[in-house]
C-alpha cells in the first residue's frame, strides 16, 4: 500500500502549526468514474475546501457542487493506512478504504439504511503539509448482497 503520509512539521513556526490545525484554504480537484452493468459514467469537480488536522488525522473539506444540489463532503487519511469519505446530504454515505481488505460500510436513505460491503483494490494517500498538496486515489468495489453493483474510481488533488 502506497500511503505516503508527508507531514513533517519540523522547520514549520509555532503559528503556522497552529494555522494547519485549524483548516488551511485550498483548492480541491475531483475526477470520479463510476462502472456500473457495463456503463461507465465520468464526473469532474473543482472546488474551495480546507485541509485540516485533528491529531493524527488529516481531514480534506469542501462542498461538491453539481445540478443536483450541494453535497459536503469529507475524506480522512490517517496513518494507519486508511482513507474514509463521508458524503452528507438527504443521503449520508460513509466508507472506509483500506488495501485490499472489504469493509462493512452503511448508506443511509430517507428510506432506511442500507449495508454495504466495500472492497479497495488501490488506496494510495500522499498530503505534503509544508507545501499544503497532496493527493489521493481510490479505486473499490461496491458490493451488495454478495453481488457487485459496480467498479468506483476517485482522484483527488488539493493545493493551496
Amino acid at each position: 500500500m502506497a500511503l505516503k503520509l508527508n507531514h513533517k512539521i519540523t522547520g514549520l513556526r509555532r503559528q503556522e502549526m497552529d494555522k494547519k490545525k485549524r483548516g488551511q484554504k485550498i483548492s480541491v480537484v475531483i475526477d470520479t468514474q463510476i462502472t456500473q452493468e457495463q456503463q461507465s459514467e465520468k464526473h469532474h469537480f473543482a472546488e474551495t475546501g480546507q485541509l485540516i488536522n485533528i491529531k493524527e488525522n488529516w481531514y480534506i473539506r469542501f462542498v461538491e457542487h453539481s445540478e443536483t444540489g450541494e453535497v459536503p463532503v469529507t475524506f480522512r487519511v490517517d496513518d494507519s493506512h486508511e482513507v474514509r469519505l463521508t458524503r452528507k446530504a438527504e443521503s449520508q454515505l460513509n466508507l472506509l478504504f483500506k488495501q485490499d481488505e472489504k469493509t462493512d460500510n452503511y448508506y443511509v436513505t430517507p428510506y432506511g439504511t442500507m449495508n454495504i460491503t466495500v472492497f479497495a483494490s488501490k488506496v494510495d494517500a500522499m498530503i505534503d503539509v509544508k507545501n499544503t498538496s497532496g493527493q489521493i486515489e481510490v479505486s473499490y468495489q461496491i458490493i451488495t448482497d454478495g453481488e457487485t453493483v459496480g467498479n468506483y474510481q476517485i482522484k483527488l488533488h488539493f493545493n493551496a
